[in-house]
């Protein structure tokens, strides 16, 4: 109910505020004039852009600053050039010049008596600056003095801009010193006279500072620079590129014009307050509000009320520590005008407004030191009561602030120091302050400490609830509501009550779930306290009585301001970033202050404040999740069981708020303890307690947590099963770093791009097979504009490349997520714990941090991770490409829908509009992806979702890091399976993965199913019925172009030109690879085979169709014979080499006693240790292509991938033709072939053709001579398989090719394969390699052999006698000679050691 007062003219002026429209405060668009001023006062160029406009002249501030701080010299001559022409007209060296010449106007003049003329003035503004002084004092205080004063200020103005400044700061600055002079001396003559009579050092030094304090604001006060702004005002404006906002020392906002509470002096006065030296922060804010433009400030000037409750509230506000008989006549004039105007006479009205109006403004002003004081006392005073009335109410907290003496700051305050009682001051109104404050540091446009918002009257309030911070917060909340709705003044800057809204849900956001946008995380809590509306009219149900329904309101009421109310939610937010600020500034404090802090004192208000800092973050996180997990709860609650359904609720939150507050008590007295007796594992302990979600809660539990972050054994298991330890992560970021260094890249880039040229392509053919022409006309527009497209795609893929390599830890999004390990807290923790390691003398674990700290700097250097930067381009290339696609997916339906069509100017004008709307759309300010739609379809695509299958073995090669040495990228693998699956039929099995619910969804819940396997949730994707429709018209024509591909390559296959994975046979498949050439997953075109490997779509189909015209082509075996066996080999060999099961092959080999494979697993991981070993290995082949003949030692296998090392290895030599396996004689395609992903090869010859043709099962890999009695080694090996090659056995094979019964056996053989097949059930088998032909080749080649042992062991009798040693045990051995025979092996061992160090 208002009275006769609130109703009055005078009220309504008062505090009705100014409001504008958005409309009205946007910036109005004017025609652009020819030119505009130039920034920063020059007196040279114009600017092309109206920088009276604040956010143009913003924006040139950004850029100038962008410009200045620039590092790389090109660069920044670019960006200055640019910055120069856009605001002066000119380049950057014309500027220069022009800037010279404005100063040769002062000195360099051509005219000699203007140059004079310039010196001398330049020479007497100091002299001027200080009589200017004098003159001033003299106008402000001797009346009729003042026109003299500006009279003299008008004739002796100086030209020169700058030099007039340099007056205005003499005048300022020369009477500062002169005075500070003469107060040193009166001081120094004073304060030992005062010391005698028990004057503290501190208040002298108050002395001093009041001294000098005052005496500069008397001179402020004095001088005309005085009326309008501040010294460093002045300095600023002097010289803007250096002292201005966005100079290269901007002066602090702190210090130039502002209030007492705002942030910057808030944060001054929470350090001066920790200490002794309240009294000092009491007079910094004294002097700030009655030294400033227009004379002292009111108390709470800086709140704008726009309804009843905030003018009610600032009032009150006001009051506090207000004259009594002033209080008192205003109750009195309240209840006059209450009477209403039947009983007062408009005269009588009139002027009781008019006294209670000169009251109020007496009220709210502090007039001298003396006044505010006086306020700042009485606030003292209240939350003093409160703090003793609190903790004598609470033993809990009485037990947690005794000190070492056994005495309470508060309740003994008189019987402890200064320092060991000190205590935050609460400015008036300081929820609502803090409710401003907070949205300005939010926003930018402030910085500094927020005003104090968990007070002790605050947290008294609290205690008629409950004693915990929740109960607290409950009555900051309550006092937000009564504060009602008002804007704020902050540093000059107008902040609305709608901004305070949004930005206190922003910190909530950034504190508790930045994973999520604002809105999803508001639409978690209730809206408002109608708890009608929030349990959705349910009170209307018949079934609710009215006792029930008002038991079940009170409750619903209670459930929501305490936990899942929106005012809740946003006061807590202001509490938990408060609390952080606040606890930062007393630890700088401690540093700063010392010795005069009181470090017990201090470090019991940091934990007071942690403690409740942590129970609020912790039963946030909690009221979240389970927000998170029970959307819609109050939906699903039976109106029958509300009230117990409630209640429930109400009592789990409690239980759980209790067992947080408890599990935190405890760690805050641990804290408390630890001070005493180590306070440098403060810091760590705090910090590792918030990191592991209170886990890590006593000093113990932190150096073992240290311990296990840092040894070595965490690269084989995890000591948390959960997170890998620091050391391996550091280890595996510097293996990444190795083994992405080669060309990883180009494989991603050819893996992307092929697929996204064939979306399109399958689009159209779902479309086109399932009769929907609108679909394929729709497809070509969706994937139109490719120029375009492409061109900003390349442009956007080199500038994030650039970004990331910049700065990696910002764009952390941009790799894929096998490869990133995310720095977290834990190493600013170790940091931390290793200097007490070493205060310990605990030299092992201080070394093994030592080491894991290495690895992580090896792995975060710039220089060494540019595989992975690498893998960067083709990934946001892709995204790009995509971003385009879906933009136009959504501009087409949301025009067509519009209009019916999208031809047209109007129509084709929205479509470019809506295009670049949801392009923009798809990313964050960053460039980084933020739309899950976008995230999904980029993802299937770089090999990079998360699903079941790829987080089990995440999960698995967490806890067990040393599965990563043989899965090291288990979600790479596990997407390329999925994918690679979806071009073939297994699709069609129902149900079986995203790819076939698609396909087969027809209901709407069955979309809904398979748009969310898509991670896109239906309700929320306006699009998502286009989405669906061309994602299950992509699907469909992977496998229709699969169909298409294979039939129509299949006879081109049958004709031996298409190659896939090779016989089933493993030993035959390595002849074949080695003797005749065949190199598996390969298309002829023209004389060249080019590999297809690794290609999306196209890998999986060719090789099928290879697979199987080889087997059809193949003489030794019919197409069904061993068909399980085939069938086996084709599949796994085609899908599940991609799959993460391939790199546990090798390991399995290893177990069942393969040593080779043991090697090549040992070899693999030790070359993943050499820096950059992936490009090493690129060099390596570039260098020399030929295939090695790799020994027994595992050392051979590493130095096969080191450029210089590898060409020490002996050759894998063809013996047909005497060349190096593999060897490419040309050049550049060696270098080519070497550096693409996509290999070429030359054709083979057709005699080789004509041996796989036969079924010729080739010769077994030289090891043994021919006697069977020596093995040779690689070196042997090389130089006889030359000495056969030097033979020409191929002409043998020539010749044997044209013999005609050769050719009828060979014939009949095929004939009766394709005629007769044959089953396993036959028991006579008739095997090809028993044919004349195939004896003839193997006795030839035995021959050979033969010979060229002969021709190698010729100059070679060393190896000649351990041969002969070796004939002579095995015929000793025959006749039972056993004693013979090891006489003889004795002797031949050490003939083989001579051997040995002979090579």
């Amino acid at each position: 109910m208002t009275n006769l007062y609130e109703q009055s003219e005078q009220y309504k002026r008062l505090y009705t505020p100014t409001t504008t429209t958005e409309t009205e405060t946007e910036t109005k668009q004017v025609d652009a004039a020819p030119v505009f001023p130039a920034p920063f006062k020059a007196t040279y160029g114009n600017s092309s852009v109206d920088l009276s406009i604040k956010e143009n002249n913003d924006k040139m501030l950004e850029e100038y600053d962008t410009y200045w701080n620039e590092r790389d010299k090109d660069q920044r001559q670019q960006l200055g050039d640019e910055f120069h022409q856009k605001y002066y007209g000119m380049s950057l060296e014309e500027a220069r010049l022009a800037k010279r010449q404005n100063m040769g106007s002062m000195y360099g003049s051509s005219n000699p008596l203007k140059v004079l003329d310039n010196t001398f003035q330049g020479l007497s503004a100091p002299g001027l600056g200080l009589a200017d002084f004098f003159l001033d004092a003299a106008g402000t205080m001797i009346p009729g003095m003042d026109k003299i004063d500006d009279s003299w200020d008008e004739q002796t103005k100086l030209d020169s801009e700058w030099h007039q400044g340099l007056r205005r700061v003499s005048s300022i600055v020369l009477p500062s010193l002169l005075y500070s002079s003469a107060a040193d001396k009166q001081l120094g003559r004073l304060l030992p006279q005062a010391e005698r009579f028990g004057l503290k050092w501190w208040r002298n030094l108050a002395a001093t500072m009041a001294v000098h304090g005052l005496g500069d604001a008397s001179i402020l006060g004095l001088s005309d620079i005085g009326e309008d702004d501040s010294l460093t005002t002045t300095v600023s404006e002097m010289f803007p590129e250096t002292f201005g906002p966005k100079g290269r020392i901007p002066l602090p906002e702190a210090f130039r014009t502002t209030d007492s509470d705002s942030p910057g002096v808030r944060k001054k006065k929470n350090m001066l307050e920790s200490a002794p030296f309240s009294v000092f922060g009491s007079i910094l804010g004294i002097f700030l509000n009655n030294n400033t433009a227009g004379g002292a400030k009111k108390v709470m000037q800086w709140m704008e009320p726009i309804d009843g409750d905030a003018v009610r509230y600032k009032n009150l506000s006001q009051q506090i520590g207000a004259d009594a008989e002033q209080l008192i006549r205003l109750q009195e004039i309240d209840q006059l005008l209450s009477m209403g105007g039947d009983n007062l006479s408009k005269q009588m009205q009139d002027i009781l407004i008019n006294e209670k109006l000169q009251i109020e403004d007496a009220i709210g002003s502090a007039k001298n030191i003396d006044d505010a004081m006086k306020q700042l006392g009485a606030i003292e005073d209240i939350e003093a009561d409160s703090a003793i009335d609190r903790k004598l109410a609470s033993t809990e907290q009485l037990e947690l602030d005794l000190n070492t003496t056994g005495l309470d700051p508060d309740i003994n305050k008189d019987l402890l120091s200064d320092a060991a009682t000190a205590k935050q001051t609460t400015p008036p109104g300081n929820v609502a302050r803090n409710m401003a404050d907070t949205t300005a540091i939010k926003n930018g446009t402030s910085s500094g400490d927020p005003a104090p918002i968990i007070t002790d009257s605050m947290r008294k309030k609290g205690l008629m609830v409950g004693d915990t911070s929740r109960d607290a917060v409950l009555g900051v909340a309550e006092t937000a509501r009564e504060a009602g709705r008002f804007n704020a003044l902050v540093d000059g800057f107008r902040i609305s009550a709608k901004e305070m809204n949004a930005a206190a849900w922003g910190i909530y956001n950034d504190i508790i779930d930045p994973d999520k946008t604002v809105k999803q995380v508001k639409e978690l809590f209730l809206e408002n306290r109608d708890v009608k509306n929030l349990l959705m009219g349910k009170f209307k149900v018949e079934v609710i009585n009215e006792d029930q329904a008002r038991a079940a309101a009170f409750a619903m009421r209670y459930l929501t301001d305490k936990f899942l109310g929106r005012d809740i939610t946003k006061s807590s937010a202001r509490v938990m970033d408060t609390l952080g600020r606040e606890a930062a500034t007393i630890s700088q404090a401690i540093t700063d202050l010392a010795p005069a802090i009181d470090d017990n004192r201090a470090m019991d208000i940091i934990i007071d404040k942690l403690l409740f800092l942590m129970d609020e973050y912790a039963l946030n996180k909690y009221i979240s999740g389970w927000s998170l997990r029970n959307k819609n709860w109050f939906d699903q609650l039976p109106p029958e069981t509300m009230e117990e359904g409630i209640e429930t609720l109400l009592k789990e939150f409690t239980t759980a708020e209790n067992a947080i507050h408890a599990k935190n008590l405890k760690f805050t007295k641990e804290l408390k303890k630890l001070y005493k007796e180590m306070p440098e594992a403060i810091r760590p302990l705090v910090d590792a307690f918030a990191h592991t979600n209170g886990d890590v809660d006593s000093f113990a539990k932190l150096m073992r947590w240290a311990s296990e972050q840092v040894t070595p054994t965490g690269l084989l298991k995890s000591p948390d099963p959960k997170n890998m330890n620091l050391f391996a992560k550091g280890a595996w970021a510097v293996r990444y770093n190795n083994m992405l260094s080669g060309i990883s890249a180009f494989r991603a880039g050819v893996g992307n791009g092929a697929q996204l040229l064939l979306r399109p392509l399958t689009a159209i053919l779902g479309h086109g097979v399932t009769g929907n022409i609108e679909g394929v006309r729709r497809t070509l527009y969706y994937n139109g504009a490719m120029w375009e497209t492409n061109r900003r795609a390349l442009t956007d893929a080199f500038q994030m490349m650039k970004k990331t390599h910049k700065d990696p830890t910002a764009m952390l999004q941009n790799f894929r997520k096998d490869y990133v390990f995310k720095t977290d807290k834990a190493w600013d923790i170790l940091d931390n714990v290793a200097k007490i390691w070493e205060d310990q003398g605990n030299w092992g674990k201080a070394y093994q941090y030592k080491v894991a700290s290495t690895l992580k700097q090896l792995g975060g250097m710039k220089g060494l991770r540019y595989g992975m930067t690498g893998m960067v381009f083709p990934d946001v290339f892709t995204n790009t490409h995509l971003a385009h696609y879906l933009s136009r997916v959504k501009a087409y339906e949301e025009v067509f829908n519009e209009f019916g069509s999208t031809f047209g100017d109007i129509a084709q004008n929205k479509l470019k509009i809506a295009e670049k709307k949801h392009y923009q759309s798809f990313f964050d300010a960053d460039g980084l992806v933020k739309d899950k739609t976008l995230k999904t379809i980029g993802g299937e695509i770089q090999l990079n979702l998360d699903d079941g299958l790829s987080n089990w073995l995440n999960d698995a090669t967490t806890a067990y890091p040393i599965l990563k040495e043989v899965m090291a990228f288990p979600r790479t693998a596990s997407n390329s399976m999925k994918a690679a699956s979806s071009w073939t039929p297994v699709t069609l099995i129902p149900g079986l993965n995203k790819y076939s619910k698609t396909i087969y969804a027809r209901s709407a819940e069955d979309i809904a199913e398979a748009l969310l396997d898509h991670g896109i949730i239906m309700s929320k994707e306006p699009f998502a019925d286009v989405i669906f429709e061309n994602l299950r018209a992509e699907y469909i024509g992977r496998l229709a172009f699969g169909g298409l591909l294979s039939s129509s390559l299949f006879g081109y296959a049958l004709g031996g030109n298409i190659r896939g994975n090779g016989h089933y046979n493993a030993s035959r498949r390595n002849k074949e690879r080695d003797e005749m050439g065949y190199e598996p997953k390969t298309i002829k075109i023209g004389d060249k085979w080019v590999s297809f490997k690794g290609i999306v779509g196209i890998d999986h189909i060719l090789t099928l169709v290879g697979d199987m015209a080889y087997y059809l082509r193949d003489a030794d075996e019919h197409v069904i014979e061993n068909f399980m066996a085939k069938l086996t080999w084709t599949i796994g060999a085609t899908f599940l080499n991609e799959s993460p099961l391939a790199g546990v092959e090798p390991l399995f080999d290893a177990i069942n006693g393969n040593v080779r494979a043991f090697r090549r697993l040992v070899a693999q991981s030790a070359r993943s240790w050499i820096p950059q070993s992936g490009s090493l290995g690129v060099v390596a082949n570039a260098i020399d292509s030929a295939q090695k003949n790799l020994g027994d030692e595992w050392t051979d296998y590493v130095k096969n991938g080191l450029p210089g090392f590898k060409n020490t290895l002996p050759n894998q030599v063809d013996f047909w033709t005497g060349t190096p396996l593999n060897d490419i004689n040309n050049p550049v395609l060696k270098v080519l072939n070497a550096i693409s992903p996509i290999k070429v090869s030359e054709g083979e010859e057709p005699w080789r053709q004509w041996l796989m043709d036969i079924g010729y099962n080739g010769q077994s890999m030289l090891k043994m001579d021919s006697t069977g009695s020596y093995e040779w080694p690689p070196e042997a090996v090389e130089e006889i398989n030359n000495i056969i090659g030097g033979m020409q056995p191929y002409k043998e094979i020539q010749r044997i090719m044209k013999i005609k019964r050769y050719k009828n056996e060979i014939s009949a053989m095929k004939d009766h394969r394709k005629n007769n097949a044959e089953l396993d059930k036959n028991r006579i088998k008739l095997k090809t390699d028993l044919l004349p032909v195939h004896q003839e080749i193997n006795t030839m080649l035995r021959n050979y052999q033969k010979l060229a042992e002969q021709i190698y062991l010729s100059d070679k009798p060393d190896i000649q006698e351990a041969i002969r040693n070796a004939q002579e045990a095995k015929a000793a051995l025959k006749t039972g000679d056993v004693e013979g025979a090891a006489k003889i092996q004795s002797k031949d061992l050490k003939t083989r050691k001579l051997i040995k160090y002979g090579n």
